[in-house]
């Protein structure tokens, strides 16, 4: 085998299963109208919002992907079934959120400034290792970080909020990431077997790694951190769960002597292509 036809079949099984839960997030499938406002704190819906604001970049985020994927199949097949699946995450967060008394005024106001913060001009000069991708190391490392951090903030904010029907979807939503998680997981694993001296590439992406949110919003660290602490998220729990499962890949206990220099050696940071904007957080 190769591995373009290894991951081939790693994306043709992701959509045999996808097929079958196709249409899970529709609107017939939960009764917003029921929704309690009393069960979900302001604080709660502070980090609903957030996380609504991160999803709702879906397109353009999508749109960049599938810029640097444009030569890397079967990544770019996997791009658009990923994208549908995130942008109904969107979708049901904005209609839960509307339920929850968020001015919708306010709400599409928000979502506007969040998609018009693209950088195309930064874009076209991206090179390796976050450009037009002579190899796909680096931004899976980056992606399967992003959704293994999603689905333990869904999960956890899940758990702390009181009423059922947002309970329910956050639960829903934490199942969709940790399905993308694992993709990205093996997805990482073929390619570095196929190419062991890529390990830098991963490493590097973990130590610049920027949850999304990070080039979509001033003061993101704050607002982000503010709502990890809404949902209970215990920071170092995740970033060693995170770190092991990398390390689970590499076969490393610990990280090789003198590995950080040759990364450091290795590797430029890669240019910042999105600018953030500023949001008001007051409803």
């Amino acid at each position: 085998m190769s591995l373009r036809g290894d991951m081939a079949a790693h994306t043709d099984e992701y959509f045999e299963k996808n097929e079958k839960r196709s249409g899970y997030f529709t609107h017939k499938d939960t009764d917003f109208g029921r929704i309690d406002r009393a069960g979900v704190t302001e604080k709660q819906i502070d980090a609903i919002y957030m996380a609504m604001l991160v999803e709702s970049f879906i397109p353009v985020y999508t749109e960049m992907l599938l810029h640097m994927r444009r030569f890397r199949a079967p990544s770019d097949e996997f791009t658009i079934i990923w994208a549908r699946e995130e942008l109904l995450h969107f979708r049901v967060l904005r209609s839960a959120l509307l339920a929850l008394g968020v001015p919708e005024r306010k709400l599409e106001f928000d979502v506007d400034k969040i998609r018009s913060t693209r950088n195309w001009e930064e874009i076209g000069r991206i090179e390796s290792p976050f450009g037009p991708l002579k190899n796909e190391i680096y931004p899976l490392t980056n992606t399967m970080i992003q959704e293994k951090s999603t689905e333990i903030f869904y999960h956890s904010l899940a758990n702390r909020v009181e009423d059922p029907i947002v309970k329910k979807i956050l639960k829903q939503l934490a199942g969709d990431e940790a399905r993308h998680h694992q993709y990205m997981y093996k997805a990482l694993k073929l390619h570095l077997e196929y190419d062991p001296g890529g390990w830098p590439a991963a490493m590097r992406a973990i130590m610049e790694y920027n949850m999304p949110g990070h080039y979509q919003m001033e003061k993101y660290q704050e607002i982000g951190s503010e709502a990890a602490k809404t949902a209970g998220v215990d920071s170092k729990a995740a970033s060693k769960e995170i770190r092991d499962k990398l390390f689970e890949i590499l076969g490393w206990k610990v990280i090789p002597a003198g590995a950080l220099l040759l990364i450091k050696k290795r590797f430029s940071k890669p240019p910042k292509i999105i600018r953030s904007t500023e949001i008001n957080f007051k409803r």
